[in-house]
């Protein structure tokens, strides 16, 4: 069938139309997806900072708790040093030094080992030392327990902290 003239005008604006709606329609389709893949951009740009975030304090944490065990490590080698070397010395103390020489030796320590000038904390390693039954005190001087003597102590704190984390909290009550 044929389409006449004067239906011809019909026909093209009804073609026009089609062509237009369908275009139209992919229009908005890519603007919905670009939308939902900006969308999806931002939200994991946003999740890998949150755990960049959380990673960095996981970090500094861990650093922190690092540089806790070197003061309570660097301070209990010394302190059996001079432990050593006073009972070589013909010194049968168990208390060889005071807290300043013992600042004092984990400073000089630091510069000579490593060329680096540190403010060692004394009195946190010390109350690390203590605070695990390791320190010997006597008249403002410190020592510490003899090694074997010490490992006994530092499993039978461990076995304490185990024990303590195996037993089931007692709720609470008001």
């Amino acid at each position: 069938q044929v389409v006449r003239g004067d239906q011809r005008g019909v026909v093209l604006w009804a073609i026009m139309g089609s062509v237009l709606a369908l275009l139209f329609k992919l229009g908005l389709k890519y603007i919905t997806f670009q939308r939902n893949y900006q969308n999806q951009v931002a939200h994991s740009l946003y999740t890998r900072l949150a755990d960049a975030e959380s990673g960095v304090i996981v970090r500094l944490v861990s650093q922190l708790e690092e540089q806790e065990f070197k003061e309570f490590i660097v301070g209990y080698a010394l302190l059996w040093r001079a432990s050593l070397d006073a009972a070589r010395d013909g010194s049968a103390s168990s208390t060889p030094i005071s807290a300043e020489e013992l600042d004092a030796a984990a400073e000089n320590y630091f510069k000579k080992r490593f060329g680096v000038e540190v403010d060692f904390e004394v009195d946190d390693a010390l109350a690390k030392l203590r605070r695990l039954d390791l320190l010997v005190e006597v008249k403002g001087r410190v020592g510490v327990v003899p090694p074997l003597d010490a490992l006994r102590r530092l499993a039978s704190a461990w076995r304490s902290y185990a024990e303590d984390l195996a037993r089931p909290e007692t709720p609470r009550r008001s």
